[in-house]
């Protein structure tokens, strides 16, 4: 299958966005703790970027969690426990990584 010159252009253009993309990525980190300050061992942190989910991490035994490759933007930053969110908020993840310490309610 042979494709036109245009799509062939574009094809390298969005390849070269992507490697781009995977370059500026950074990782970022950080602990889930509950209202009582103990640690909310397992529970699950999603990052979501305009309505789509971005990362999808489970948080250790002792709280951490840990995401590598997020490039750098606006995130809205949910915790989930037993299903369902428990926090939600908005963070800026900048071009150097970031360490995001989540508090459940």
């Amino acid at each position: 299958m042979q494709f036109s010159p245009w799509r062939r252009a574009l094809a390298g253009c969005l390849l070269s966005l992507a490697l781009v993309s995977v370059a500026h990525a950074q990782s970022v980190r950080g602990t889930v703790r509950l209202a009582n300050n103990a640690v909310a061992s397992y529970s699950i942190v999603l990052f979501l970027q305009n309505g789509q989910q971005r990362a999808r991490v489970i948080a250790d035994s002792v709280g951490n969690y840990y995401v590598d490759r997020l490039p750098p933007g606006t995130y809205v930053v949910q915790v989930l426990r037993g299903g369902r969110v428990v926090s939600s908020r908005t963070v800026e993840v900048p071009a150097n990584g970031v360490t995001i310490d989540l508090n459940v309610q």
